[in-house]
């Protein structure tokens, strides 16, 4: 009796030692997975805080111009719903880095506890085509601000030339194919631009 009681202890001694070495293996391949991903989790955290730093200013232009009655615009309502949308951004990365931060080495096994030999390409595969998509917006929104601007500026004095020129009535809406910063010349009247909205 006593024989059997020592062999069972040896046995569970044994099966501590590889299940303790087990979770070291997968504890190991855990961070080779997290090593290869890094790189790209700390470009969306720089990319996270560039959209949220400059989200409040997107969304004041944002509702300057829909409270002007511009927000029906052709080129204003594209630029306003990329900013939307790259604000969403912000969201998702989020989500995507606190999914990687929870990654745990549970998640390299298959449902039978054996390793699973195809989740480090899933997961890279996953987390880094995830974390991308923050590349780029702050640049973007900047753009989309401008174009916003200016287009703005462009629809206001034909408002204001409108206005002295009929004394009000409907606002011929200017067209416009290309918007691009314009160049002040000697002879171009004053643009107005999106602060001006606060005095109408």
């Amino acid at each position: 009796m006593i024989e059997i009681l020592d062999e069972l202890d040896k046995a569970v001694e044994a099966n501590k030692r590889e299940k303790a070495k087990a979770e070291a293996t997968l504890k190991v391949k855990l961070d080779e997975i997290k090593a290869k991903i890094d790189p790209f989790a700390r470009e969306a955290e720089k990319n996270l805080t560039d959209i949220l730093e400059i989200t409040p200013r997107c969304r004041k232009v944002i509702a300057k111009a829909r409270d002007a009655g511009f927000g029906s615009d052709q080129v204003v309502g594209t630029q306003i719903g990329q900013l939307q949308a790259m604000i969403n951004n912000a969201g998702f990365l989020q989500k995507y880095l606190k999914d990687f931060a929870e990654l745990s080495a549970d998640k390299l096994l298959l449902e039978s506890g054996e390793f699973d030999h195809n989740a480090p390409m899933r997961f890279f595969a996953y987390f880094s085509s995830r974390f991308m998509c923050g590349n780029g917006c702050h640049r973007a929104m900047e753009r989309a601000i401008e174009q916003i601007e200016y287009r703005v500026s462009q629809l206001v004095g034909s408002r204001r030339w409108n206005e002295q020129t009929t004394g009000g009535g409907k606002v011929v809406t200017p067209v416009t194919t290309t918007v691009t910063t314009p160049i002040a010349k000697a002879d171009t009247p004053e643009v107005a631009v999106l602060s001006d909205l606060d005095r109408d």
